[in-house]
């Protein structure tokens, strides 16, 4: 077994991790910076806001009671 996993190139496991991480942290970055002013500081506000639930159409805000 030893010998097989010997004669395995195992190095491409970890660059394939490593350009997976980087796609996903550039798709992040670029949705965070495509937001407007407007909808960051009404994300902003959200941990602020008492018995507001927001719901997941965009800005359909319920008000619990």
């Amino acid at each position: 077994m030893s010998e097989i996993m010997s004669h395995m190139d195992l190095a491409v496991f970890p660059q394939i991790g490593l350009i997976l991480f980087l796609t996903i942290f550039a798709a992040a970055m670029w949705r965070v910076a495509r937001k407007s002013g407007a909808e960051m500081r009404e994300c902003a506000s959200i941990p602020l806001e008492d018995d507001v639930v927001t719901t997941a159409s965009r800005g359909a805000k319920e008000v619990v009671a």
